[in-house]
């Protein structure tokens, strides 16, 4: 799949549109998160986030049978992922 066309198809299945709610700027939709993970990796195989957010892309990689591994500085944002992630697990 050409770039051109994954662009197009992430934009027609997620409406993208900026996501101003959060503290974290780069917040991107979920259903793009599943979809980018379903195209580009496989079940058991790890997703590599260097700049975890609120991480979604964790959550994503969970949810669709891989493991993550995300790099974040503020430890603040770490306890709110990890707790988002035992939500998630249960």
């Amino acid at each position: 799949m050409c770039a051109r066309t994954m662009k197009r198809e992430l934009a027609r299945r997620c409406k993208l549109r900026p996501q101003f709610e959060s503290a974290i700027l780069a917040q991107k939709p979920r259903e793009g998160t599943f979809l980018l993970i379903n195209l580009f990796s496989k079940r058991g195989q790890v997703v590599l986030n260097p700049f975890l957010g609120s991480g979604t892309t964790a959550i994503a990689a969970v949810r669709t049978g891989r493991s993550c591994i995300g790099i974040k500085i503020e430890a603040d944002y770490i306890r709110m992922v990890e707790d988002r992630l035992k939500e998630v697990e249960r």
